[in-house]
């Protein structure tokens, strides 16, 4: 059996005080994250043939540009949800400024897997 997989995101931010956090440095950090990301769905997928959704999460960047503070406002399923938030962590991003930090509010991810029926099956 072969397994396609989509794994996309929306690149839409509710951004708090007290620092505006640069979106398209964000967003390109979360995407140098998403082979990680992957991995974690696709381990979970080996549990959950199904598994399918948005997990969405908000976190704090600080001031030497690490992710802490997580929280799952939406869940996927929570093994799945602490890979990520892990993946996450792990990843630096751009530093908020000193004394500062960024406020991700509501960043989702959105996971689907698709069997393709045939290697001839277009690819989307």
């Amino acid at each position: 059996m072969k397994w396609g997989l989509l794994l996309f995101f929306w690149a839409g931010f509710a951004w708090g005080t007290p620092a505006t956090a640069p979106k398209e440095e964000v967003r390109k950090t979360v995407l140098k994250a998403l082979p990680d990301v992957q991995t974690c769905y696709e381990t979970a997928l080996k549990d959950q043939k199904d598994l399918h959704g948005k997990l969405r999460l908000s976190w704090t960047i600080d001031d030497r540009g690490k992710a802490t503070d997580f929280s799952v406002v939406q869940s996927l399923e929570p093994t799945m949800d602490d890979c990520v938030v892990k993946v996450l962590e792990s990843t630096l991003f751009p530093k908020a400024p000193k004394g500062k930090v960024y406020r991700i509010e509501t960043y989702p991810f959105a996971f689907n897997s698709t069997k393709a029926s045939d290697s001839s099956s277009p690819q989307k």
